[in-house]
């Protein structure tokens, strides 16, 4: 009886023990990781903003004052998310070398140093922009509003332009941290010795 409950605390033990993934594993979530990186600069940043931008001009050329208001709105923020989206997007390309190039050379130092930068991201960077993206968003809404009592078609303007641009910058931001915390995950099973 003692043997076989020895048994059964071994088994259920090893039952439950957190899987470790490999070098190689590790490798293919990092470079899935820079892949997300450069699809969301380049398509839902990028396009976004080209978008805004687009908006924004044809707001700001329809001679009023809503469409001036919102205009500019949309071309500020559309010129951010394309500059943004390039950032991420072409930077990625050396920060993918420069990380696969650590991992192969010291495994442990980058698993780390690694897990450090990812949890700035996902525990400080991207919750404070979603915060300030959702203040934005519900600080033009209230502009909106106070514009249409006012009947203030330029507050109008501004407000929906805020608002809509902050929910569209918090939607592409949570996309970020998304994929950074699934990485995240990757990166605490990776435990190289």
């Amino acid at each position: 009886m003692k043997h076989s409950l020895l048994l059964l605390t071994l088994c259920s033990s090893m039952a439950f023990a957190e899987e470790s993934l490999s070098t190689e594993q590790i490798r293919g979530h990092l470079h899935d990781y820079s892949r997300g990186e450069r699809r969301s600069g380049f398509v839902p940043f990028v396009g976004s903003g080209v978008g805004s931008l687009v908006a924004g001009t044809l707001l700001v050329t329809s001679n009023t004052e809503f469409g001036r208001g919102a205009g500019w709105v949309n071309i500020g923020f559309g010129a951010l998310e394309v500059i943004a989206g390039l950032y991420f997007a072409l930077s990625s390309y050396g920060k993918e070398r420069a990380l696969d190039e650590a991992l192969t050379a010291n495994p442990a130092e980058f698993a780390r140093s690694e897990r450090e930068r990812v949890a700035r991201i996902t525990g400080r960077f991207q919750p404070i922009l979603l915060a300030v993206e959702a203040a934005i968003s519900a600080g033009g809404g209230v502009m909106a509003g106070v514009g249409a009592l006012r009947r203030d078609e330029l507050m109008l303007g501004l407000g929906v332009g805020f608002a809509v641009q902050g929910l569209v910058m918090f939607l592409l931001d949570w996309a970020v941290l998304d994929r950074a915390s699934s990485y995240a995950t990757a990166l605490s099973m990776f435990r190289p010795r």
